[in-house]
């Protein structure tokens, strides 16, 4: 067999300097070719720099730019940023009518660390930015960042509109770059921008700042405010308002405000303002209210530019007494602007009083008691499946705070029940016998116990008790046809649950001709204390009508915690 000889040939093309292996494959081809392309620096803008309002005397971010070295590496010693300024806030037209350097100080060039590269440098009267006797050393295949910061000045705007500023690079001549042997990048080594945008952020298209005179600062209540309560007496640190401040376009410091009272000033024996400073640090001053209200002065409450902080405000609380406060007495504050002061940081324009959009701002008003009752659904109330008879139908407990006990004088039920026999009388009112002992409900079918006594019903007798149904909480059911809704008792001895107590009562209703068959039941609750306000003619009212070790008798359920109680439904 003839061998023949393979030779390998070499094809050069001078047009593109770069020599191709005919045999070595297109892989190989490519990579020769890419490592015999000259080095080449991209500038393009990045969006780690958006469009945003500032305020004057602010530190205003201006543009960030990408540096992108292919095919080598590369060595940028100068930048220049033209200035493009218009009074009118916009650029649709650029009119270019303000001398920049009139109203921006000095400008900086940081990395993507933040850390400074080059400046401060001014802006020169033709309204060019340069940073020169730059390093920036960019590896091939490599990208680095860098962002204009410029410090504005604290003059006012040039008209009525706010000032609106952007910085581009215009052309190759803006940027001077060198191969790593110090050969200048031009031409087509160095590409600004593409055929249809011949620069970076010509005439501020992409990313502008807009300048005004000062920011805004607007209060409300905050979503963390207190609701209305049972505050009790010798307390410490009860919060009773907390407000929210929001910034826009520039840092403020709230120097001096004001909180009013409209309720009583010996329910607080001192009020306490607390807010964080400039550094972080949570503050607390201390003031004294004189004839409802209390001035808190040199203050240092640090709101950051377009952002949102909360001032709170507690109270100590007097002591429940004959020489202290009174059981009844009631506190609300509220936020005024009246000796109000905050300065915007960036501006230094003073926000005061009639300044506020919002001059009034009230948190909740708080009742003050020497102790207070909390009421649970107890461990092992009945649900599910039940049999018709006298049985136990609700279980829970009223507490007392450790500050006092608290006596009860009377308790409203709500009744939910179903009868789906026809003719079914089993809950409804039978207050004159005339349904029988196996049909209707009266006194006689409740008794309410102290769990750990079921030998004998707290309530006097079968009078304390009277049935309603719910039309109207004032007015007795009489008719065979109303069906029973509430059931009020009002104790003929009242209960006493001492301080710190938690006392456990069982709530037993005789619910003989249930319909087993057609899966009749009953759920029996401690309604809120509003829909039984709402239904009651008389005063007090409320779910529960109690004393709180005072003196004070008949306290309403205003504000009683964990009301509604739900109580299980009961299946027959």
């Amino acid at each position: 067999m003839t061998k023949h000889q393979v030779k390998t040939k070499t094809k050069t093309s001078t047009a593109v300097g770069v020599a191709l292996l005919a045999v070595a494959g297109l892989a190989a081809a490519a990579a020769i070719a890419m490592a015999a392309l000259p080095p080449k620096l991209t500038v393009r803008l990045v969006n780690t720099v958006t469009s945003a309002t500032y305020t004057k005397g602010a530190t205003a971010d201006m543009i960030g730019i990408a540096l992108t070295a292919s095919s080598g590496p590369a060595v940028v010693s100068s930048l220049t940023f033209h200035v493009l300024a218009d009074d009118d806030a916009s650029f649709a037209t650029v009119e270019n009518d303000l001398t920049a350097s009139d109203f921006i100080s000095s400008c900086s060039l940081y990395d993507s660390n933040n850390v400074l590269t080059s400046g401060p440098e001014p802006i020169n009267s033709s309204g060019a930015l340069t940073f020169n006797a730059l390093v920036i050393g960019i590896g091939r295949g490599r990208t680095q960042t860098y962002k204009v910061s410029c410090n504005l000045a604290n003059v006012t705007t040039a008209s009525s509109d706010d000032d609106i500023y952007a910085l581009t690079i215009n052309s190759d001549s803006d940027v001077s770059v060198s191969r790593a042997n110090g050969t200048a990048m031009t031409g087509r080594n160095l590409d600004i921008g593409n055929i249809s945008d011949s620069g970076i952020n010509l005439n501020g298209s992409s990313v502008a700042i807009t300048v005004n005179n000062n920011g805004t600062l607007t209060a409300s209540l905050d979503g963390t405010s207190p609701s209305p309560d049972i505050i009790l007496g010798n307390s410490t640190g009860v919060l009773a308002g907390v407000w929210g401040f929001a910034s826009t376009n520039e840092p403020f410091e709230i120097d001096k405000m004001t909180i009013t009272n409209s309720g009583h000033d010996e329910v607080a024996n001192a009020v306490r303002l607390t807010c964080t400073n400039v550094s972080g640090i949570t503050v607390t001053n201390t003031g004294y209210f004189s004839n409802g209200s209390v001035l808190f002065a040199n203050l240092d409450c640090y709101i950051p530019n377009n952002s949102y902080s909360t001032i709170s405000v507690s109270i100590d609380t007097n002591q429940v007494s004959s020489s202290g406060a009174t059981s009844g007495d009631t506190i609300q504050l509220s936020f005024a602007d009246t000796n109000f002061e905050a300065v915007g940081l960036s501006s230094g324009v003073s926000i005061e009083a009639g300044d506020l959009a919002t001059p009034v701002i009230n948190a909740s008003e708080m009742i003050l008691r020497k102790t207070k009752p909390t009421i649970a659904l107890a461990n092992g109330s009945p649900s599910g499946s039940g049999v018709p008879g006298l049985n136990e139908v609700l279980r829970f407990g009223i507490a007392a705070d450790s500050r006092g006990y608290v006596t009860v004088d009377e308790l409203t039920f709500k009744l939910t029940s179903v009868a789906n026999a026809a003719g079914s009388t089993w809950n409804v009112c039978d207050t004159d016998g005339s349904l029988g002992s196996a049909n209707g409900l009266d006194d006689a079918d409740f008794s309410l116990y102290e769990i750990d006594d079921l030998s004998s019903a707290i309530e006097g007798s079968d009078s304390d008790w009277m049935l309603l149904d719910g039309a109207d909480l004032t007015v007795e059911c009489t008719k065979d046809t109303d069906v029973v809704d509430f059931a009020i008792l009002d104790l003929t001895t009242p209960q006493e649950v001492a301080a710190g107590s938690y006392n456990v009562y069982s709530l037993y209703l005789d619910t003989t001709g249930a319909s087993a068959v057609n899966d009749d039941s009953i759920r029996v609750d401690l309604p809120s204390n509003s829909e039984v306000a709402t239904n009651y003619g008389t005063d007090p009212d409320g779910t529960i009508i109690w004393e709180d070790d005072s003196g004070t008798t008949e306290i309403d359920g205003t504000y009683v915690e964990n009301l509604p109680v739900y109580g299980g439904t009961i299946t027959y």
